[in-house]
């Protein structure tokens, strides 16, 4: 019944479940009859090793049994409200065979994708460049949606438009996933180079002020500029992890720009 229904993991489990305890179905025998109907009683027929404990057929399958035409069973369907969603729905909403399959075959070619983006050209190319520029590094992650995509496009094309367009989505979704850590990464190493190279302009920029207090919010608001226009590219797909970076280098300069500022001016006096 699972093999029948493709449930391979719980046909796996039942058979080594029987390997266990040691019990053996009759060779040939694959059905059960229940009641008085005639034919192989399968679990009557089942073989056992000396030694080892009888089992129950209920240890390995559950089975429920409801007439419909019994009145009475009909009351407790009504009861349920599931009668008149049989009567109203014969297919209970089952998803046509062709959705069915679609869904199946593209979600197969997503995984796929997945699991061979190590061994995939541009992906790898996009982790030896995680310290480019965000420019760069983003052409180099478009060239590697554009591959996936379109191997899923080829793939998946005379399949169902709903499903493919859902499931190309989630590929898409999944490999910024697998690369937002590289990202991550370059945006760090980005906001460290940005901020030594802004201190060392706000030092400069405060020596030749008359009072640095006064340009403190400025001076900062021009550096974090230039940080915004570095990651401009990556912002489309990776907005939040730009503006946390930006929210931290803010921080760090307007600390260190204070601290500056209270130098000076202690120097002076």
């Amino acid at each position: 019944m699972y093999a029948s229904a493709g449930r391979w993991n719980d046909v796996a489990k039942v058979r080594l479940s029987m390997r266990d305890k040691g019990v053996r179905k009759a060779i040939g025998s694959s059905k059960i009859d229940f009641g008085q109907a005639s034919g192989t009683k399968l679990w009557k027929s089942i073989h056992y090793q000396p030694g080892r404990p009888r089992v129950l057929f209920r240890d390995y399958i559950e089975v429920s049994v409801v007439a419909l035409p019994d009145k009475i069973q009909e009351q407790k369907f009504k009861k349920r409200g599931i009668w008149e969603a049989i009567r109203q729905n014969k297919r209970l909403d089952l998803p046509a065979h062709r959705v069915m399959v679609s869904s199946f075959f593209c979600e197969k070619v997503v995984k796929e994708s997945i699991n061979s983006l190590e061994s995939n050209e541009d992906y790898l190319s996009l982790k030896k460049g995680a310290r480019s520029s965000p420019k760069e590094f983003s052409e180099k992650l478009r060239a590697l949606l554009k591959s996936l995509l379109t191997h899923f496009d080829t793939e998946t094309e005379l399949y169902e438009a709903k499903e493919r367009a859902a499931k190309r989505q989630e590929l898409e979704n999944e490999v910024l996933h697998h690369v937002e850590p590289i990202c991550r990464d370059l945006l760090y190493e980005l906001r460290l180079r940005t901020s030594s190279e802004s201190k060392d302009k706000i030092t400069n920029l405060f020596g030749n002020a008359d009072d640095p207090s006064t340009i403190i919010d400025q001076s900062v608001e021009d550096c974090l500029k230039t940080y915004i226009e570095s990651c401009e590219d990556l912002r489309t797909r990776y907005k939040n992890l730009c503006d946390e970076n930006c929210k931290v280098l803010k921080s760090e300069l307007l600390s260190f720009a204070k601290i500056m500022a209270e130098r000076i001016k202690k120097a002076d006096g």
